[in-house]
This record gives structure tokens, sequence and C-alpha cells, in this order.
């Protein structure tokens, strides 16, 4: 009686957790394939909307090209500039790219048209809320100090926030876009701080120290992650910025990204490998061969990655999708 009874609850229980338990199996045996797309660019960073349907590239000294099939495409809509970043409302619908001595260039048309708006600046990385109506953007004059620039009304209008005698390099935003992590960097040796905003990016505190970090956060802005690209251990924090704990491995971490609820973390590692963590950064596991990775995209739920090549190629790995 004893067995059946056992038999009985293991079965509940698998029952009752497959869900979670499956797709996780799932991810980890067979998801990781990735497949060429796109000719041959100067990819320097890539962004896409929350069910990844919707994508935007940029080509340094080329153009803005957008997918709305899942990245299996791609078209060139604006050239002209020395792209440096682009950003991706949840809906794909509102977008923004910026260039080095340009403006902030946005669309409200799931990037098919564009226009400028800002000032003119040495534009170095920028985010957006869900909704893309809280944009930040970060830039340096000749490698010295400069402001972050934020916007609450989809990049109509721009307010300079606390300059500093560091350059502001990486931004990420929350899903509200109330919270927002920004590092700042030293160009002559290259260390500074993170920075974490709890309002908007109105007031920061300052929080972990080292060298030229990239940041990303999950949805809530719960999990945040930072990676060094001069090459640093993976820092996550579980408590909205406040403290940090360093993960291996020691990479250089151009780009990393993360899914919604914080769990599937991407980081790609120029001349080595895409590196996947699907516990909160605990753990990683390197995908792909060795390439001039720059920039790595995902959706909400982590079955759309698409990762981009300097001097290469676009890679998408969308084996969930259709």
């Amino acid at each position: 009686m004893k067995k059946y009874i056992i038999y009985i609850l293991l079965f509940f229980c698998l029952s009752l957790h497959g869900q979670a338990l499956f797709p996780l199996l799932s991810k980890t045996s067979e998801s990781y394939t990735w497949t060429a797309k796109a000719s041959t660019k100067n990819w320097i960073d890539i962004d896409m909307s929350a069910n990844g349907k919707y994508q935007t590239a940029v080509a340094y000294d080329d153009s803005i090209y957008i997918s709305s099939n899942y990245g299996k495409t791609w078209n060139a809509v604006d050239s002209g500039f020395l792209w440096r970043a682009v950003c991706v409302d949840s809906t794909g619908q509102h977008q923004y790219a910026i260039a080095i001595d340009a403006y902030i260039h946005k669309s409200d048309d799931y990037g098919v048209t564009w226009v400028e708006v800002s000032k003119i600046k040495k534009w170095v990385n920028i985010a957006t809320s869900a909704t893309g109506q809280y944009v930040t953007a970060t830039s340096s004059t000749s490698g010295l100090s400069d402001s972050i620039y934020v916007s609450s009304d989809y990049g109509d209008t721009w307010t300079g926030i606390l300059p500093l005698n560091y350059s502001w390099y990486y931004v990420s935003l929350s899903n509200a876009g109330n919270y927002q992590l920004v590092s700042t960097i030293h160009f002559i040796n290259g260390y500074g701080y993170a920075y974490i905003s709890a309002d908007y990016g109105n007031n920061w505190s300052q929080k972990k120290y080292g060298r030229g970090f990239n940041v990303t956060m999950s949805a809530t802005g719960q999990y945040a992650y930072l990676g060094s690209i001069y090459g640093d251990s993976i820092y996550v924090s579980l408590d909205y910025g406040d403290t940090w704990v360093g993960k291996e491995p020691v990479k250089a971490w151009r780009k990393i990204t993360t899914s919604y609820d914080g769990a599937i973390v991407i980081g790609v590692v120029e001349s080595d490998s895409i590196y996947v963590s699907l516990d909160y950064g605990d753990t990683w596991t390197g995908k792909d061969s060795p390439r001039s990775w720059r920039s790595v995209a995902i959706s909400k739920n982590g079955k759309y990655q698409t990762a981009i090549v300097y001097n290469g190629q676009i890679y998408i790995n969308n084996i969930y999708g259709n």
C-alpha cells in the first residue's frame, strides 16, 4: 500500500511542477543552436521586443536594420551615422538609436521611419522602459565627464542629470522605468562605479566599484548583473542593486542581457563564445564558436535570442519559435 501511495504522490508532484521542470530541461539540452542571418557587416548592437518578433540592429558605419519576423530577414531603414546602440520597447513600436556626434534618433512605427531628437553628443548607450515612455542615454565628451540624459515623454525632451568626473557608460531600465542601473568609466584606467536609481533616473546611489561594467536588470529591477569588458567575474545582485556577489567565469564581457524574470542571462565575449546561465547567473555554459561577438538580445521569456558579430553576421536562436 505504501508503494502505491508513493507512486501517486510522485505522479502528482510531476504533474504539478511539470510545466516549470520540463521546459527548463528542454532549454538545457536543445535550445542553443545558432543560425547565421543577414550579410557580413560591422554589427555593433541589437535589441528586440518582448515577444522577439520585432528586432533592430545597428551596424557601426552603415545603417539601422529592422526585422519583423523574429530575425529571419533584415531591411535597412536609416543610414549616414556612426551608430553606437539601439533599444526597443516591449511592443516594438517605440525604438531609439544613438550614434557618435549625432542626435538621438527615435521611431514610433516599429523602426520603419526615424526622426532626430535631443542634442548632438558623443552618445554611448541607451535604454528604455517597457512602454517606451522613459528613456535614459549616456554620453561622453572626448573622454571627459558628461551627464546622464533622461526623458519621460517618449524621447521628445531630454534633461541632463548628475555630471561626474567619470564618463557614463552602459545603462539598463526596469519595465516600469523607475529602477535604473548605469555604469561609469574613467577613460585612463577604465575603472568606475555602478549606480542605481529608484526614481526614474532623477537621483542616483553609488554602488559597485569595478572596471568598464556592462549592465542589465530584470523587469522588476530586483535581479541585476554586471560584466566587465576588461575581464572579470559576472556580478549578481538579488536585491535591486544594493549588494553584489561575483560569479565565475572570468571573461571580458562585451554585452550581457537577461529575460524579464532575470532567470536566463546571456553574455557575449569577443573572440570567445556566447555564455548562457539558466539559474540567475549562478552557473554558466559556453555555446557556439569563437567569433567577434559584440552584442546580444533576448525576448521576455528567453525563447528568442539573437547575437551579432562585428565584421560578421547576425545569429538567431529561434528553436522555440516559428
